[in-house]
């Protein structure tokens, strides 16, 4: 018997829209963060994402920052486009605990990767944020827009549960 939940499935195609995207941006970034050449990837790092070139100290921890998503998110949003366009079926319960614990994994990666691109140290001065205004919207949109997008998913997936 299906629920009412069930029955929208209009919903269940926008998230499986929504996390193909998402996968395919983690890809993305990994390309960037891997060096691309590409005139798209030298205007992304200077719009979105400055830090990922920077001679900074930090900047070999973003770089695997951007790795570490590709590798663990971009293969999760695969999964759940898949599940939410009529994957194999199973226990919802457990997609919901896998959605929560992701999310709790957006949480965590976001900040530590925030921390490290969005301020720096400077001598023994407590942390400041970096001055890059033109890029400081793109970056903290993509960033929350990323935790949020974990989040959402997670609250609808124990909705459907």
């Amino acid at each position: 018997k299906k629920t009412a939940a069930a029955h929208l499935w209009f919903v269940d195609a926008v998230w499986g829209g929504v996390h193909a995207s998402a996968a395919a941006l983690h890809v993305w970034r990994a390309v960037v963060a891997l060096g691309c050449a590409a005139p798209a990837a030298a205007q992304w790092r200077a719009a979105v994402e400055p830090r990922v070139p920077a001679d900074a100290p930090s900047a070999g921890f973003l770089h695997v920052q951007l790795l570490v998503y590709a590798f663990y998110y971009a293969p999760y949003h695969a999964w759940a486009a898949w599940q939410a366009l009529g994957g194999a079926a199973g226990s919802r319960t457990a997609r919901a605990l896998a959605a929560t614990f992701v999310a709790g994994g957006y949480l965590q990666a976001a900040t530590s990767y925030a921390v490290g691109a969005g301020w720096e140290w400077r001598g023994y001065a407590p942390l400041v944020p970096r001055e890059d205004p033109a890029a400081q919207p793109a970056f903290w949109a993509l960033s929350a827009g990323m935790v949020a997008l974990a989040a959402a998913h997670a609250a609808w997936s124990w909705t459907t549960a």
